[in-house]
């Protein structure tokens, strides 16, 4: 791979697993794990949006600059970043947000597999301990913005079926 792209897919996946400590405790990077993102507030949707449009930008810059230089290998990694960062921008036009949740999606079960300490986030240290009762305080702000965000849906009469709501509900009867 060459230097200049190297250092751009590093430089990106650094600031990404900033954005995304979930991500980052999942692949095992556990200087984040005290955090849990409240992704469902405006100021996070359009952190996430300029995050989005910032490396798509580098990324086209990047393709022009060493256009002729590029590997086939390079390219199609540039590629794939910039459709994955311009489907993501395409995203921010629809409210999503306004369904924070469903049977695919539930990241109610998820975060009871978190805390469970059977899943990818160690549960084994006193720090382990410790940053789970301050992801669960973070966890807890993000529940009630999900309720907040599932009324201002309701209240634009953005919903999920009655179907989709009752398998996601019949999920907690497992836990």
């Amino acid at each position: 791979m060459r230097a200049e792209v190297r250092d751009f897919f590093n430089k990106y996946f650094d600031d990404y697993i900033i954005e995304n400590p979930l991500m980052a405790t999942f692949i095992g990077i556990h200087k984040y794990n005290h955090l849990y993102p409240n992704y469902l507030l405006d100021s996070e949707i359009e952190k996430s949006k300029q995050f989005d449009m910032k490396y798509l930008s580098e990324t086209k810059n990047l393709k022009k600059k060493v256009k002729d230089k590029l590997s086939k290998q390079d390219l199609h990694f540039l590629n794939l970043l910039q459709s994955r960062l311009e489907d993501n921008i395409e995203g921010y036009k629809y409210p999503f947000y306004l369904l924070p949740l469903d049977h695919f999606d539930n990241i109610i079960i998820d975060y009871i597999d978190i805390a469970s300490g059977k899943s990818y986030f160690p549960l084994k240290t006193k720090k382990d301990f410790q940053n789970l009762i301050t992801k669960t305080k973070y966890f807890l702000v993000f529940c009630d913005t999900i309720i907040c965000r599932m009324r201002e849906g309701l209240s634009k009469k953005i919903t999920w079926s009655k179907l989709i709501m009752t398998r996601c509900l019949n999920q907690f009867k497992d836990v």
